[in-house]
């Protein structure tokens, strides 16, 4: 089964010239994972774990749209792997 995570992709060839970094959606099945952009972006003091701080602005509703993005792909993951085993 795949699973998929919120991240901040802090590769410092991703990095803008702002400071901030893309926030992903990691797509992973079998060892191999796709990151999908969510076209949002942080600095790196602005992200916990898997969500916006108290640093960003807007940032309880800034997680529920990433919460909905998550759940959105879980939800087609979930769809796709049940009509292949049906």
């Amino acid at each position: 089964m795949a699973t998929v995570k919120i991240i901040l992709d802090k590769k410092k060839s991703n990095q803008r010239q702002d400071g901030s970094f893309p926030i992903k959606l990691k797509v992973q099945k079998e060892g191999k994972h796709l990151p999908i952009n969510s076209k949002k972006y942080a600095l790196i003091e602005q992200w916990d774990e898997d969500k916006f701080n108290k640093k960003f602005k807007n940032y309880k509703r800034e997680n529920n749209k990433l919460r909905k993005k998550l759940v959105i792909a879980e939800t087609l993951i979930q769809d796709y792997e049940n009509e292949i085993h049906s």
